[in-house]
């Protein structure tokens, strides 16, 4: 099921290879933690059960090119080479003449094997680096990403706002369970965890201070040393702990989510869960740790009812540490609402619906395009996930600032567009649209009094004369647009 789940998660969407890289963090844990393989047929089996077969489904993963040329090598090598590893370990301490000897020195084995996989990892890195500025760089430079507001670095009022006290209560929470869990042994790991959190966290006061540079060392520094911390205390476990695999899954959820949504906030939101988790069981743990201070006194089930409600009440609605409710029902009341409700704009969408075929194309603005697929059921050229992002500059450039009806035809008829929706004000002042009645666009939405309508929806009628361009169709990426003019 989990590598059923993969597959899927895989060809959906390429970021899921954050939640593979969780799973793989607690099998590396298993790996290092442990002197013999126990389940290797089952970890065969998973990675089976989805690495052959994304390959052989997802032309994106056998021959990507642009921001998908690394994406077999991030996502599918690394749980073939710890299958490797496993299997190596497995060989050497059992089919081998010297594999007596080697069992006793197993862990420095393990060990061995992990440095050396964890080696040629940084190798490929530094060789391709070249590659990763390549693809990556142009990406987030393009014209439309930079006025992505979910895009910017998050700074300390935007987790207060999201998170009120519990980012920094969860973080905490996640220490205390390192050190709860492996005692003395886990401060390898506590330490970087703590470190970790002041270039993530407090960026936007660090960087003022001392410069964006020293921050982002310092936050690849606390990277280096969560993964160093991580390698050590796993080798020197002398015993399982309790629940382990789930308390290092959701430190691993926390990290890898942490580290990202320090450059672009948007990816604030997978976080909750995992901070939901360790508040939750830091409060768990001072309701114990209160309650058998007092045990012969008062009720424990009482007590430590009480002290969980008093923590609970203090976090959410004292505003000191954080109010957490009060900026919660905001969000829910006053920010966020149903979109696009009963609007204009919603019976725009029904119209379509109803009168429009399945295989129409309508061009309209990427904040509209996934609300037309989904409530219009129509083709969109752009929408809030669009692959390619230089067209919605395009779009921008040929449709709303427009001068030439041509220029507009062109650009629509490269995109296979049959109609054209704009909402009131998204056109400039000198543009087509604006020039008079025309034979080529026309009026379908609304019937009536079309002129003084916010919402106005246009059928295209292509002329002869009209041709189709390949420049419409670049992707911002002047070799990606080499190769694909040339196919």
């Amino acid at each position: 099921m989990s590598g059923f789940t993969a597959f899927l998660g895989c060809l959906s969407w390429e970021g899921f290879g954050v939640f593979l890289g969780v799973i793989l963090a607690v099998e590396f844990w298993r790996f290092l933690s442990s002197e013999t393989e126990d389940g290797l047929e089952f970890y065969l089996l998973w990675v089976c059960v989805f690495v052959p077969w994304v390959w052989f489904a997802s032309a994106a993963y056998r021959s990507g090119y642009g921001f998908s040329e690394h994406l077999t090598t991030l996502g599918l090598v690394p749980p073939v080479v710890l299958l490797i590893l496993r299997c190596c370990r497995y060989i050497l301490l059992t089919k081998t003449p010297f594999a007596s000897k080697l069992r006793l020195h197993a862990r420095l084995l393990t060990l061995g094997l992990t440095i050396a996989s964890i080696s040629l990892a940084i190798s490929y890195i530094l060789s391709q680096l070249d590659t990763f500025s390549d693809t990556t760089v142009p990406f987030s430079q393009n014209m439309f990403m930079q006025t992505v507001g979910e895009l910017k670095d998050t700074s300390i009022s935007t987790w207060k706002f999201r998170y009120g006290s519990l980012f920094i209560l969860g973080w905490l929470g996640a220490i205390i369970v390192v050190l709860r869990l492996w005692k003395k042994r886990g401060l390898v790991f506590a330490g970087p965890l703590a470190f970790f959190a002041m270039p993530v966290f407090y960026r936007s006061i660090l960087d003022p201070l001392w410069g964006s540079s020293v921050t982002n060392g310092l936050f690849g520094v606390a990277i280096m040393s969560c993964i160093i911390g991580s390698i050590v205390l796993a080798w020197r476990c002398q015993r399982t702990a309790l629940n382990e695999p789930t308390y290092i899954a959701f430190i691993m959820l926390l990290l890898f989510w942490a580290a990202l949504a320090r450059d672009a906030n948007r990816y604030d939101f997978f976080l909750g869960m995992s901070i939901a988790f360790f508040t939750a069981d830091l409060i768990l743990f001072l309701a114990d740790f209160y309650g058998n201070q007092v045990k012969n006194l008062v009720p424990q089930l009482l007590l430590k009812t009480f002290i969980i409600f008093s923590i609970l009440t203090l976090i959410l609605f004292w505003k000191p540490v954080g109010g957490h409710a009060k900026d919660a029902m905001y969000v829910a009341s006053k920010i966020r609402f149903a979109t696009p409700g009963d609007t204009a704009v919603a019976k725009v969408f029904s119209w379509m619906k109803d009168n429009l075929p399945r295989t129409a194309v309508v061009a309209a603005n990427w904040s509209n395009g996934s609300q037309l697929n989904v409530l219009a059921r129509v083709k969109t050229i752009v929408d809030q996930d669009h692959y390619i992002p230089h067209w919605i500059h395009l779009y921008n450039q040929h449709i709303y600032s427009a001068v030439s009806e041509y220029e507009a035809l062109e650009f629509l008829k490269s995109h296979n567009a049959t109609h054209l929706m704009l909402l009131h004000g998204m056109e400039s002042s000198d543009s087509f649209l604006r020039k008079g009645p025309s034979n080529a666009f026309i009026p379908v939405y609304p019937t009536e009094k079309f002129s003084e309508a916010r919402i106005k929806v246009w059928e295209i009628h292509y002329p002869s004369d009209s041709q189709t361009n390949l420049k419409y169709l670049e992707t911002g990426f002047p070799e990606i647009d080499v190769y694909l003019q040339s196919q």
